[in-house]
């Protein structure tokens, strides 16, 4: 079986990076690129095929397993990434409004609680009482609300080189390591597949010595996809009754994404905006602000996820009462709001006063021109567009 899992993941892997390769050229012809702007400050139209490379290749290599491993548990899995995966390229290409996004991610989670029957029957202990906090007819509701959540909080995520992307990567690796413990194998298979075309699109997407910028963007294909991959993985090791994983392990166990969706919630809440509203206070944006690297900031955000996902797996090895996990994510989650709130107020504050070179103050005005050079490459390249017509 291990054989198996190994031969899989390894041809998703390189399916997804010969998937980047042939579809970047074809990408720039058809439009599907990200273009600079005042919110973005990569340099270029960098094509957002990720998304496309990341399924097409999990896709492919578990239709193979379907001769030694039955699919049918996972064909809401697929189908509802293929319907998000659609969704995210009309977006791309064809900026869908919110409501129409909001409507296809409402109906990929229909399919994976309604038809493929991956819903929260419960939510465990979580205040002590002795019994488990059963959601009966509320079941498939709160699991549409909990897939439109993760699958916005991952897309909240994708606003720096390698973060989307590795966060998935760490949250999938965790489950699969529960996977392991549990002997569930066809879901570490899964698991393990999915995994592989995630690190296949990181080498294009993840910064490092030899790649100092990514080339290849995930697109909301890709973190919308991924996002509902997450969350079905979260759902269906709670769901099924041979396995005892408590739901508060898996929200540990994909804690970054949702507690910087958290955050800039409550504060545009806080301040009168909607809830949707893009702007720039999500907590890459806040360590960017106090003067870190883009790298740096990624690494950080991604040890604190290696951390929480560590945290998870350890409350359940060791069997920690629900109600203490459940209260130290509540005390972790205030706390993320108070410091960021500080953080926010602090670099506002600084700002206000004038930047001094080498501080803070400064590090905001390189932002402010970074802003611009941004704004000034879109309109280069609006020109060459124009001259080339």
């Amino acid at each position: 079986m291990y054989n198996t899992i190994v031969v899989h993941a390894a041809l998703a892997f390189f399916g997804s990076i010969s998937l980047i390769v042939l579809l970047r050229n074809t990408a720039r012809r058809m439009g599907l690129v990200d273009h600079p702007s005042e919110r973005k400050q990569h340099e270029g139209a960098i094509p957002v095929v990720g998304g496309i490379a990341i399924f097409g290749a999990f896709a492919f290599s578990a239709l193979l397993v379907t001769q030694t491993e039955p699919l049918y548990p996972f064909r809401s899995l697929l189908g509802g990434m293929a319907l998000l995966v659609f969704a995210g390229v009309l977006d791309d290409m064809h900026d869908l409004s919110a409501l129409a996004k909001l409507a296809l991610q409402c109906a990929a989670a229909l399919l994976m609680a309604a038809w493929g029957g991956v819903y929260v029957l419960q939510l465990g202990d979580l205040f002590g009482l002795g019994g488990n906090l059963v959601l009966g007819n509320f079941a498939i509701p709160f699991t549409v609300v909990c897939v439109l959540g993760l699958i916005n909080a991952l897309n909240m995520t994708d606003g720096i080189d390698g973060l989307a992307g590795g966060l998935t990567f760490i949250s999938l690796a965790a489950m699969a390591v529960l996977c392991y413990a549990l002997r569930a194998p066809s879901y570490l298979l899964m698991l393990s597949i999915l995994i592989g075309a995630v690190l296949g699109f990181l080498c294009f997407n993840l910064r490092h010595p030899l790649r100092p910028r990514a080339n290849i963007f995930l697109g909301d294909a890709g973190s919308m996809a991924l996002g509902f991959a997450l969350c079905w993985f979260a759902v269906a090791l709670t769901r099924a009754t041979e396995y005892t994983v408590p739901a508060i392990t898996m929200v540990w166990i994909v804690a970054v994404p949702l507690l910087d969706m958290l955050v800039v919630i409550l504060r545009r809440a806080v301040s009168g905006r909607s809830p949707l509203a893009p702007d720039r206070e999500h907590l890459h944006h806040l360590l960017l602000r106090a003067g870190l690297s883009h790298g740096l900031t990624t690494w950080i955000l991604l040890l604190l996820a290696v951390i929480s996902a560590g945290v998870g797996i350890a409350t359940w090895k060791y069997r920690i009462p629900q109600v203490w996990t459940f209260s130290a994510f509540a005390v972790l989650a205030i706390g993320t709001v108070a410091i960021t709130h500080l953080m926010s107020v602090r670099l506002t504050r600084t700002t206000s006063l004038g930047g001094q070179p080498g501080s803070l103050e400064a590090v905001n005005e390189d932002h402010t021109l970074a802003q611009e050079r941004g704004t000034v490459a879109l309109r280069e390249f609006e020109a060459r567009e124009i001259r080339r017509r």
